[in-house]
């Protein structure tokens, strides 16, 4: 066997040597990643957090809206039943028709002319009263319409359902 010089020794040590140095120096530069890493991870993860909270105090604001959207509907519900039977009991004291029988004789006096007279004036009365109480209905029917469309347009908002 050949003698190993001196040199080889320390030749085999400064790679030991260095071979060691550069794994610590390579694990230290990869734990530095590693940290680095984490630390935009916990970034990531309180930023997360804040935009989630903000989106629930959101998400609330909006519930409490409808909320009181929804009782301002049942409010006008209420308001508007009020008058729809407001109007009702209106109609019961206007005379909408005649109770009056005409009678046709064959010759007509004086007196009955003045009777026809007035029976035609209570019959323009009554065409404008009916007139003006259809009217009324009408502008009812409107409103209980545009409430329908309301209360349909709010349900299917607060749902999130699209049509």
């Amino acid at each position: 066997m050949l003698p190993i010089p001196p040199t080889a020794y320390i030749i085999a040590a400064a790679l030991v040597l260095g071979l060691g140095l550069g794994a610590g120096a390579t694990y230290k530069i990869q734990r530095g990643n590693v940290l680095a890493l984490e630390l935009a991870i916990a970034t990531a993860n309180s930023q997360a957090d804040a935009v989630m909270s903000t989106a629930k105090e959101d998400v609330a604001k909006a519930e409490n809206k409808a909320v009181l959207a929804n009782k301002e509907l049942d409010d006008a519900q209420s308001k508007f039943v009020e008058t729809v039977n407001s109007y009702d009991k209106q109609l019961d004291t206007i005379k909408l028709y005649s109770n009056y029988k005409a009678s046709c004789p064959d010759s007509l006096s004086a007196s009955d002319t003045a009777r026809i007279s007035k029976e035609a004036s209570s019959y323009a009365e009554y065409a404008e009263n009916l007139d003006r109480v259809i009217k009324e209905k009408a502008a009812i029917a409107d409103e209980a319409a545009e409430y329908a469309m309301n209360a349909y347009k709010f349900a299917y908002g607060l749902c999130g359902t699209k049509k």
